[in-house]
């Protein structure tokens, strides 16, 4: 019977999408077009594994239709898997910033899905938290006062604001040019790649898909990062990008909906305080 329902999800998710999975024990494959992943879990999958994982793939294999041929190793948790899976799919984007980030997006985006589809993959997020970080006392505040999605994005802005202010803030340009210090597996859990890093790839990242459009930075994430190219691609030089990207964030007004509950605000700012304790300290060791 499971056997019966775990093909009958899958069939009923990608019948029109053209994705191939094949279930051996432990082994999931997928494949899509001339993209292809084995994807081996610690232990043999439940269907809502197979749902979601396939989910993940499906999206991230769209962005970039390469012809691959590979396997990864899973940890079982979702998150982690979501950037082992995304590395590796995305693997010719070479501008780990915005790569990093665009994975994120795609977490974020499939976890607040989430909270209103019946589709089979959701089941496995429902847990998951809803917070722009992984860090259990921010998604803890923002489920205190019920943040909805749009206000979740906003404290990621209002994050930005204060890691500027309080000289947090790392620029842009270091973040791409060093890329080998910040994007790595190991850096994915620590607070200030959840805190400082990911949150400003992020809004950097929908910032330039705003500007440019998706498929404009899809070209730009597979490029080398320098300042020549970036200029000669996107007609500004990064610098110039970076400086209108953090004033919008600087001057930008939060007053109205949750920001009118100083209680929140008080605890919040209390939260970024709290754990950009070290972020200095860790800047400096980078």
């Amino acid at each position: 019977m499971k056997r019966w329902l775990l093909w009958g999800i899958i069939g009923l998710l990608f019948s029109c999408a053209r994705l191939d999975v094949e279930l051996q024990n432990e082994r999931l494959t997928l494949r899509l077009s001339h993209t292809m992943l084995t994807l081996v879990f610690p232990a043999s999958p439940s269907p809502s594994q197979v749902a979601f994982y396939s989910e993940v793939f499906r999206r991230l294999a769209t962005l970039e239709k390469a012809k691959i041929s590979d396997e990864v190793r899973l940890t079982g948790d979702p998150y982690q898997d979501t950037f082992l899976i995304g590395n590796k799919l995305l693997k010719d984007w070479k501008n780990l910033t915005l790569r990093w980030a665009w994975i994120q997006q795609v977490w974020e985006t499939m976890r607040y899905e989430a909270d209103t589809s019946k589709a089979p993959w959701v089941s496995l997020l429902k847990e998951e938290m809803v917070s722009y970080a992984r860090i259990r006392d921010f998604d803890d505040l923002f489920r205190k006062y019920g943040l909805s999605l749009s206000q979740i994005r906003e404290a990621r802005q209002y994050l930005i604001q204060f890691l500027s202010v309080e000289v947090y803030f790392v620029s842009l340009q270091e973040l791409m040019e060093r890329y080998g210090r910040y994007y790595t597996m190991n850096d994915l859990p620590t607070v200030f790649f959840q805190l400082v890093v990911l949150p400003e790839s992020v809004e950097w990242l929908t910032f330039l898909q705003k500007r440019y459009g998706k498929g404009t930075i899809r070209q730009v994430a597979r490029m080398t990062y320098d300042k020549e190219s970036w200029a000669k691609k996107l007609g500004r030089t990064v610098s110039d990008l970076e400086s209108e990207f953090v004033k919008g964030l600087e001057n930008k007004k939060f007053t109205m909906g949750i920001w009118a509950n100083l209680d929140f605000v008080h605890e919040y700012q209390n939260l970024l305080s709290l754990y950009n304790q070290s972020t200095k300290q860790t800047l400096f060791k980078k």
